[in-house]
């Protein structure tokens, strides 16, 4: 049996969020999903601060879907944000975004962004996308998050931080 895939996506639209989700269901794959509606505190999340500290309940994502355009802390800011964090700095981050020109896919990747993928403009072309990304990141692309990747809690160094392979 296959292990859950957790996904983490961030986006002010929230009815972006909800369609995904929704494309994401009509795959094979075991998944968990959670999303943010702003990027201000991602950082909390990826660390299981207070109020994410519940793992069960906010397990660490092994995949960001991340909307570039957001207002007030931007998809820019964000992506920052994640890879400041010892975590967030091993887990993909794909760029989703309905701006496509040149600059903003070079500035997506010069702030570390692991691919950057323009909105679908139709629900067919969104499932196939979403299946596609699904696919590659849980089960074809090597990556560090697809260990048992985790911060270190208050009682174990970060020099002791331990990594389990599935």
């Amino acid at each position: 049996m296959e292990s859950q895939f957790n996904v983490l996506m961030i986006d002010d639209d929230v009815e972006d969020i909800f369609l995904t989700q929704k494309y994401l269901r009509r795959g094979n794959r075991p998944f968990s999903f959670d999303y943010l509606t702003a990027g201000r505190h991602v950082d909390l999340y990826l660390e299981h601060e207070i109020p994410y500290n519940d793992r069960s309940e906010f397990p660490t994502p092994q995949l960001i879907l991340l909307d570039w355009n957001m207002p007030e802390f931007s998809g820019e800011d964000t992506l920052k944000l994640i890879r400041s964090t010892q975590v967030g700095a091993l887990i993909p981050v794909i760029i989703i975004s309905g701006q496509h020109d040149h600059q903003t896919v070079v500035e997506a990747h010069r702030a570390r962004a692991s691919a950057f993928i323009e909105k679908p403009k139709s629900m067919s072309a969104s499932i196939q996308v979403f299946q596609a990304v699904m696919s590659f990141w849980s089960s074809i692309a090597a990556s560090p998050t697809r260990a048992n990747i985790h911060s270190p809690s208050e009682d174990e160094p970060a020099q002791a931080k331990r990594s389990t392979h599935l």
